[in-house]
């Protein structure tokens, strides 16, 4: 025996399905102008890092496998980050697929920046 939906059930679920695509496009366009906001060139590793969240930098860190510093607040661990990150750089370049090592190689050859390339979102949220 199948249930019937009745019109107030099928109604909250359309109004439902509506308010998650309208949230899914509010979320992605947030992600949007996170991925393209303008930038001053040249940008200072200190800018980029301060630009970021905390939990963003947590995220970095645990890359990084930077251990004992869980507790830091965000200036702090920015601060850490500036001089860490320059120390790990080849543990970074080594989680790299070719293009994205491609990428880098052309920002480095470009003087440290580049036009906005033509790329998908999930590669755009792996640089981000």
């Amino acid at each position: 025996m199948t249930k019937q939906v009745t019109p107030d059930i099928d109604k909250a679920l359309k109004n439902a399905m509506a308010k998650l695509k309208e949230d899914s496009i509010k979320k992605e366009n947030e992600l949007e102008k996170k991925f393209w906001s303008p930038i001053s060139v040249p940008i200072q590793l200190r800018d980029v890092l301060t630009q970021r969240t905390k939990p963003e930098l947590d995220e970095i860190r645990r890359t990084l496998e930077l251990k004992g510093v869980s507790s830091l607040k965000k200036a702090d661990l920015i601060d850490l980050l500036v001089e860490a990150l320059p120390q790990h750089l080849e543990k970074v370049c080594k989680q790299l697929d070719n293009g994205r090592f491609g990428l880098l190689g052309i920002i480095v050859n470009n003087g440290g920046y580049m036009i906005a390339p033509s790329m998908e979102k999930h590669h755009i949220a792996f640089f981000s």
